[in-house]
């Protein structure tokens, strides 16, 4: 049975194996939403949809029929999505609640209202003009997700000297491989921005596409020989 909730940003519509894990969730959203809004200077984005589910496969078929049947579409690793204006996820409905991955998954929202006003209001839906690993990196670091796992990605990169150029990253078989996690790379390339450029810098970035495709060249580089001495 699918309950709703519903308040000025959100109406959420999950079953019911998740409601501890959406009160949570309510909870972490209501405290961080208001510096994401700040960072982007808006007031907010409009009241946004999100479609809950406890069952990958009922997930999985949503989001591959919103986008047209094709299942090569929507990776394997994908667990969320912003198809339609919508927030759509997957969450596992036997979470342990002190596990790193349930304190990622109560920022899901956050997460996907970063997508959100990226591309709805800063590229007015002009999703030529995306840079994933810019659009990614940002999502993961204001929605705080990576926080407590901050030192040790940055560890990760610099010991493993992964100095790839980031803009080859597209969501796909090679997001992820063996050699890296472009999850990772990007959040490590967007901190750098981050604890280097203001929100007004970042935000000039954003709308200029081949300003940040130029960045994006030699960003891990740079990111590395910064932190170096950092941690």
């Amino acid at each position: 049975m699918k309950k709703k909730y519903e308040d000025n940003n959100y109406v959420i519509y999950y079953p019911d194996a998740l409601e501890k894990f959406v009160n949570d969730m309510i909870i972490c959203t209501k405290a961080q939403i208001n510096n994401i809004y700040t960072f982007f200077n808006v007031k907010n984005l409009r009241k946004i949809q999100v479609n809950l589910f406890d069952n990958i496969d009922e997930f999985r078929k949503f989001v591959i029929d919103l986008r047209g049947g094709d299942e090569k579409s929507l990776p394997q690793y994908a667990k969320g999505t912003f198809d339609d204006g919508m927030i759509n996820a997957y969450i596992e409905p036997n979470f342990i609640k002190t596990s790193s991955l349930y304190e990622k998954r109560k920022r899901m929202m956050l997460h996907e209202t970063v997508h959100l006003i990226y591309n709805e209001i800063l590229l007015m839906n002009n999703f030529d003009n995306r840079v994933v690993w810019l659009d990614e990196g940002l999502a993961q670091n204001l929605s705080l997700e990576e926080e407590k796992n901050d030192k040790k990605i940055k560890q990760s990169i610099i010991s493993n000297n992964i100095a790839i150029d980031i803009n080859d990253l597209i969501h796909g078989n090679i997001f992820i491989t063996s050699e890296y996690n472009g999850y990772d790379l990007s959040y490590f390339a967007v901190r750098y921005l981050l604890d280097t450029l203001n929100s007004k810098q970042i935000i000039e970035i954003i709308k200029d596409k081949e300003k940040a495709i130029k960045l994006g060249k030699t960003i891990i580089i740079n990111a590395i020989n910064f932190y170096k001495e950092r941690i």
